[in-house]
């Protein structure tokens, strides 16, 4: 959930540095915001790496792990 807010409120900052001509946000904090929420992995390697994993792994559920469930 944190990450869900940090998303919105650099997008805020993001929209009221366009908007405004007098943004009370330089814009380093923007990019400090921004950089901060910036995804650990690429959209599009992600896409790739669930299509192969779908591709090619099959699990299987082991006993215990269906009693747990």
């Amino acid at each position: 959930a944190q990450h869900i807010i940090k998303t919105n409120y650099a997008g805020e900052l993001n929209t009221q540095r366009e908007q405004l001509s007098s943004s009370e946000f330089t814009s380093e904090q923007v990019a400090e915001v921004t950089e901060e929420v910036a995804p650990e992995i690429d959209a599009e390697l992600l896409r790739k790496y669930i299509a192969h994993a779908k591709r090619n792994c099959y699990p299987t559920m082991t006993e215990e792990a269906k009693e747990v469930i």
